[in-house]
């Protein structure tokens, strides 16, 4: 890709001057480029995932990252207590929440009540 634009900016005139001022472009181009194809999905990824994480209440059901799943039991500011078994408590990072269950549960539900009533 490089090759074809700088065969067209030599085709332009092709002097030193024209020659940097398309490298300028060029590299505002690609900067572009990484910032919308990276940079930008994953700052919205974060926010989703801190979303989730403010938005965990007792009694949901969720995944954490390493898979195990559970039902939230307690809530500090920093964890959470998840029981994954009768009587089996475990104690994470609220960060460690990887999804919620109860609210896909909710979705589905919903979608079945809507489908009934038309």
């Amino acid at each position: 890709m490089y090759a074809v634009l700088h065969v067209i900016a030599a085709s332009n005139g092709g002097g030193t001057a024209g020659g940097s001022a398309f490298s300028l472009v060029f590299l505002v181009l690609i900067g572009a480029v990484f910032y919308f194809l990276l940079i930008r999905p994953q700052q919205r990824q974060r926010r989703a995932q801190q979303e989730l994480v403010r938005s965990v209440e007792v009694g949901d059901e969720v995944i954490t990252s390493s898979g195990l799943v559970g039902r939230v039991v307690e809530l500090d500011d920093d964890a959470v207590v998840l029981e994954v078994a009768p009587q089996m408590r475990l104690r994470f990072i609220r960060g460690a929440i990887a999804k919620r269950l109860t609210e896909e549960e909710e979705e589905e539900e919903e979608g079945q009540e809507a489908g009934e009533s038309s």
